[in-house]
């Protein structure tokens, strides 16, 4: 009987390996974007730019583009985001506070049988 043989893996870390890494350049965000030109032009007006290989066509990973742009610009629109999550979190916590607030006793279940929002509810028998 004879074993069975093993082929050789690769050992190399994931970065290493992974196809769509793109190599970065000091001062600039780079991000791979859906290769259509729709998708394309939204991020140009964004601020991004198509990375261009040595022989002035785009460098392309797979079916992306690879887009960048200056790292003050992403790192100033990366906080303008957060700051409007934060707001946003705030309001719908002030909101869920004033509603809590306004929850009087006859809104809460007393036993089996409770007055929800002014309907009565029978619990049930045992």
């Amino acid at each position: 009987m004879t074993k069975p043989r093993v082929q050789a893996i690769d050992v190399s870390t994931r970065s290493e390996r992974d196809v769509l890494k793109t190599p970065q350049r000091p001062g600039f965000a780079r991000r791979l974007v859906k290769n259509d030109p729709i998708r394309i032009e939204e991020m140009e007006e964004l601020g991004y730019r198509v990375v261009q290989k040595e022989d002035g066509g785009p460098f392309v990973r797979r079916e992306f583009v690879v887009m960048e742009t200056p790292q003050d610009l992403h790192d100033a629109r990366q906080a303008a985001k957060v700051a409007e999550v934060r707001r946003q979190r705030e309001a719908l916590s002030r909101s869920v506070r004033r509603d809590l607030e306004g929850v009087t006793q006859k809104d809460e279940f007393r036993g089996k049988t409770g007055i929800i929002g002014g309907v009565s509810i029978e619990g049930g028998g045992s």
